[in-house]
């Protein structure tokens, strides 16, 4: 869940204090930002909780970070057509 990196970034943290703070290890932060894993809806929330945020509010991010590449292929696609 990209949207977890988007939020943390935004709040100024690394991993590892995000992970402090939300009583998980590093390495799951880590998997769920790159998508490897989902975290569980506990996990979710105690990120959240850490990151001073609700848990909608990562759901929204990750929206975003997947509208973004929707995007971004649309241009990309765009530009190749020599338009």
């Amino acid at each position: 869940m990209e949207g977890i990196r988007v939020m943390r970034k935004r709040a100024g943290m690394t991993q590892a204090q995000l992970a402090e703070r939300a009583g998980v290890n590093q390495h799951h932060i880590s998997r769920w930002e790159k998508g490897r894993v989902e975290p569980s809806r506990a996990n979710l929330e105690r990120v959240a909780d850490a990151l001073g945020v609700l848990p909608w509010e990562l759901h929204l991010a990750q929206e975003m970070v997947e509208r973004s590449r929707v995007v971004e292929k649309a241009v990309e696609e765009y530009a190749l057509a020599g338009a």
